[in-house]
């Protein structure tokens, strides 16, 4: 059957995407390690005021993502700590410009005209006067393991690209928490601060204004359980979620041929390892008719999903066997298998130890293994042979 597409959406407030990746990605690796999925961030702050994070994996691989993931941003949001978040909101349905303009200080000639929190944007600060002051900024020394920031001076640092060859325009500046500023430091800028564990805190204060009448304002965002939402896993219920046993349950549902029609699961690979082999199963039947139906009916319907039925090849049928370690004793009327009546299995000796060997006939005619009179002699001149 065909793969599932084993990734799946979370929708996250941009305020809270810093805080579940962590500052330098700590957050988000301890999430991966324990869960097994990986976290991709596929939007970024220019989208939209949610960020979109795709979780990819096994589906319990997911399941698990998602609750640490929910788990990690109810703590955040439940904090108790002095940080007060606000958001950039125009009043102005008229307005041009794309934000409000940064500022240096709380005097006029301190505004930084060149620089903007665009409508939307999330910041973080307290109030000082008809001002926010912004909580200190942040840049990381290194990116993917590359260098960012070239140390000129004692505390002087130029931002740079030429080992990292983004083709972003900057990186993001970001709070403590691993906030994203929404505003660049783009390559070539030349800043001031101080190396503060992997991170350089700017020596510079950014302002905001509060409001201004009928233009825009600041308002207190405060994050809540709200903030992110799990898009619904349109892979919950696909074969390859199955365990072995409720995939046999299912599997004779589908044919049709009633409880115990599947002898047993000879192989079961939901997951392939190699990207070009689709999930796949060999089931042994508990007789000939049925395997005739089924290769017959070339599909069955599982979940809605339809699986391709067709009779293994002499490999695909050795591999599931050395799986199993060779085959039972219990008969079978089905076609040749280890341990059924059409086959047989031999125990090769070395010195100290045994282990089961599994020897394949093909080309037996179907009259003799489908003839209950001739199995006997059959299985007899193949005993002879093995001995």
């Amino acid at each position: 059957w065909q793969r599932g597409d084993h990734g799946a959406i979370a929708e996250i407030d941009q305020a809270l995407v810093g805080p579940l990746l962590g500052r330098s990605g700590v957050n988000k690796e301890k999430i991966e390690a324990a869960s097994g999925a990986k976290l991709l961030v596929v939007s970024d702050a220019e989208s939209g005021p949610c960020a979109k994070l795709r979780i990819e994996g096994a589906w319990h691989q997911r399941e698990e993502a998602r609750r640490r993931i929910d788990r990690s941003l109810r703590s955040f949001v439940s904090r108790q700590d002095p940080r007060v978040f606000y958001v950039v909101n125009c009043l102005d349905p008229k307005m041009e410009r794309p934000g409000i303009c940064y500022s240096r200080g709380k005097d006029p000639k301190d505004i930084n005209w060149d620089t903007f929190a665009k409508w939307g944007t999330k910041v973080q600060g307290v109030q000082d006067g008809d001002f926010v002051r912004l909580d200190p900024w942040f840049l990381p020394l290194k990116v993917r393991g590359k260098p960012i920031l070239q140390r000129k001076g004692e505390k002087s640092w130029m931002v740079d690209n030429s080992q990292l060859n983004s083709h972003l325009k900057g990186i993001p500046y970001k709070y403590l928490d691993g906030m994203t500023t929404g505003f660049l430091a783009k390559w070539g800028d030349h800043i001031k601060g101080s190396d503060e564990d992997g991170w350089l805190k700017l020596d510079e204060t950014w302002y905001l204004q509060m409001a201004q009448s009928g233009k825009f304002e600041l308002l207190k965002f405060e994050p809540t359980t709200g903030n992110w939402r799990f898009a619904e896993d349109v892979c919950r219920d696909h074969p390859s979620n199955l365990s072995e046993k409720d995939f046999r349950r299912h599997a004779e549902d589908a044919m049709g041929e009633g409880e115990s029609s599947v002898e047993d699961v000879l192989a079961f690979n939901p997951e392939p390892k190699q990207r070009r082999e689709n999930p796949n199963a060999v089931l042994l039947l508990t007789s000939q008719e049925a395997a005739g139906k089924l290769r017959a009916r070339q599909t069955i319907d599982i979940l809605g999903h339809s699986i391709s039925v067709f009779r293994p090849d002499s490999d695909r049928l050795r591999r599931a066997l050395s799986s199993r370690g060779g085959g039972s004793e219990a008969p079978s009327e089905a076609a040749s298998v280890a341990g059924s009546q059409n086959s047989h299995t031999s125990v090769q000796s070395q010195p100290g130890e045994s282990r089961p060997m599994t020897l394949l006939f093909d080309g037996i005619p179907e009259d003799m293994y489908n003839s209950e009179a001739q199995k006997p002699a059959a299985k007899r001149s193949i005993e002879a042979f093995v001995k």
